[in-house]
C-alpha cells in the first residue's frame, strides 16, 4: 500500500513537470509605435494620435517580444492590411500612405490574440501646420507672426511735413541726402603707360601724375592713354611720369638737364637753336 502512494504521487510529479516543460511561454502582444511621416517639407516627426497630411508618407514602426509569433501582420484602418516576417528581429519600419482624410486605427497582430494598435488623422495637405498638436505648429506660428510685424514695419508711412507729434508740435522734416560729388577724376593706369627708361628722351622733365576725367552719365575707361601738354604720349618708369616724345623734351630751353641721371642730361648739342 506504502509503495502505491509513493508510485502514485512520483507519477503527479512527473506529469507536472511534463506539462510545465512542454507548456510555451506566453507572448505579449506587439508594440505599434507611430514615428511621423515625409513630406515636401522632409522628415516630420509626428506621436500617437497626431495629424499627417493627405498623400504623405506614414512611417509606423512595430515592435515584437522574444516569444512573438511569425508573421507580424498591420491593419492600416482603411481596409487595407500587410504582412511581414520578422526572422528574429525585434522591430521593422511599416510606410503607408492615406488618399483620403480622416481617422485611422492602426493594428499590429502576431499571435492570435496579442494586438496592439494605435490612431492617426490624416487632414488637408498643408493645414496640418496649423494643428497645435503638429511638430511644425510652433515655428509655423512664429515665422508668420515675425513677417507680419517686418511687413508693418515695412510699410509704415513715416510722418511729413503737414503732421503732427503726440503734443501736437510740428513734426521737423529730415534734410535731404546730401548729393555726392564727383571727384575731378580717377588716376591714370601705370601698367597701360609703362616704359623703359631707354625709352625717355634727353631732356624730358617729369610730368604730374595724370588723371582721367569723370563725366556724369557718362562711362569713364580707366584703361585709355594719356597724352602730355605737347600731344605725345606719357610713359610711366620707376623714376616717374615722362613725355615720351623727343621734340616734347628737346623744345624745353629752360631746362639745363634731366631730373634724373638714368634719362640722361642735356647737353649742348641737343637743344634746339
Amino acid at each position: 500500500m506504502i509503495r502505491s502512494s509513493r508510485l502514485l504521487m512520483f507519477l503527479a510529479v512527473l506529469s507536472v513537470l511534463s506539462l510545465l516543460l512542454s507548456a510555451t511561454p506566453a507572448s505579449a502582444a506587439p508594440s505599434v509605435s507611430i514615428q511621423g511621416y515625409t513630406g515636401s517639407g522632409g522628415f516630420v516627426p509626428v506621436d500617437d494620435g497626431g495629424t499627417i497630411p493627405v498623400g504623405a508618407r506614414l512611417k509606423v514602426r512595430v515592435w515584437t517580444d522574444l516569444y512573438g509569433c511569425d508573421p507580424v501582420t498591420v491593419g492600416w484602418g482603411d481596409g487595407t492590411s500587410e504582412t511581414k516576417y520578422y526572422g528574429g528581429a525585434f522591430s521593422l519600419d511599416w510606410y503607408h500612405t492615406y488618399d483620403v482624410e480622416g481617422t485611422y486605427t492602426i493594428t499590429a497582430e502576431d499571435c492570435p490574440g496579442a494586438t496592439d494598435f494605435a490612431t492617426i488623422s490624416v487632414g488637408a495637405g498643408g493645414f496640418d501646420l496649423f494643428d497645435p498638436s503638429s511638430a511644425l505648429f510652433v515655428p509655423t506660428f512664429l515665422g508668420l507672426v515675425l513677417g507680419l510685424l517686418a511687413l508693418g514695419l515695412a510699410n509704415a508711412r513715416p510722418q511729413g511735413p503737414g503732421r503732427r507729434g503726440a503734443m501736437g508740435a510740428p513734426v521737423p522734416v529730415p534734410p535731404p541726402p546730401a548729393r555726392p560729388v564727383l571727384k575731378p577724376g580717377v588716376p591714370a593706369s601705370m601698367t597701360q603707360h609703362i616704359v623703359s627708361l631707354r625709352d625717355i628722351p634727353h631732356g624730358a622733365l617729369r610730368q604730374p601724375q595724370p588723371t582721367i576725367p569723370i563725366r556724369a552719365g557718362h562711362a569713364t575707361n580707366v584703361l585709355q592713354r594719356m597724352n602730355c601738354q605737347c600731344g605725345a604720349p606719357l610713359g610711366y618708369t620707376a623714376a616717374g611720369w615722362f613725355c615720351t616724345s623727343e621734340a616734347c623734351g628737346l623744345r624745353n630751353q629752360q631746362a639745363a638737364a634731366s631730373q634724373f641721371v638714368q634719362v640722361g642730361q642735356n647737353r649742348a648739342s641737343d637743344l634746339l637753336p
